[in-house]
């Protein structure tokens, strides 16, 4: 299992197989401080069910962001936002925040889990390939959509509830709280750029 700390200026690349799913495990904000018990202190806020060349890019770099995806000026910070000035100043007229099923805007103390079975280049401990802890907010994008029902969908999570992925997914969300209370979290709104 990989355990990684995502941290400001940085792009990460996760490839997935059939049979992976991700898991955003989000802190609950302040009040979580004050209880003992994991799902007052977080909870799973989405599924991704994954399958052979989906992919996912885990960034808080506006440059590594996919052509199609925009910032708002609002979710800007830091370097993001002298760029967003700069493209402002120049006569961009900002739309709506750009949104979709394969966007997930993750914040400081939020958690992703990687659960699926081992393959060559990463073992699978208890269902779990890789723990990522958000140190800085990021932005996760999967792709590529899927148009096979007529509508661009990623991640859809399918209609199989086995007690056995049930389990997988209770596994993920307990490693995630194991690693106890972030020691750094998001307490004003969602903004990249470091």
């Amino acid at each position: 299992m990989n355990h990684s700390r995502f941290r400001s200026n940085t792009t990460i690349r996760w490839s997935f197989r059939s049979g992976d799913y991700l898991l955003w495990v989000a802190f609950k904000g302040l009040a979580a401080f004050r209880s003992r018990d994991a799902d007052d202190q977080f909870g799973i806020a989405d599924i991704w069910e994954l399958k052979n060349g989906d992919f996912a890019t885990i960034t808080d770099r506006h440059d590594d962001l996919p052509d199609w995806f925009e910032l708002h000026p609002f979710e800007t910070s830091n370097s993001a936002a002298r760029w967003m000035k700069r493209k402002l100043d120049a006569g961009y007229e900002p739309t709506e925040p750009v949104d979709g099923p394969n966007i997930w805007r993750v914040r400081a103390g939020d958690r992703i889990i990687w659960v699926g079975g081992s393959r060559s280049d990463i073992k699978s401990e208890e269902g779990i390939l890789g723990i990522m802890e958000f140190m800085t907010d990021a932005a996760v994008i999967g792709e590529p959509f899927d148009f096979s029902s007529g509508l661009p969908t990623f991640g859809r999570f399918g209609e199989k509830r086995s007690p056995e992925l049930l389990k997988l997914f209770r596994k993920g969300f307990h490693a995630a709280c194991r690693l106890g209370l972030p020691n750094e979290i998001s307490v004003d709104r969602w903004a990249i750029g470091s």
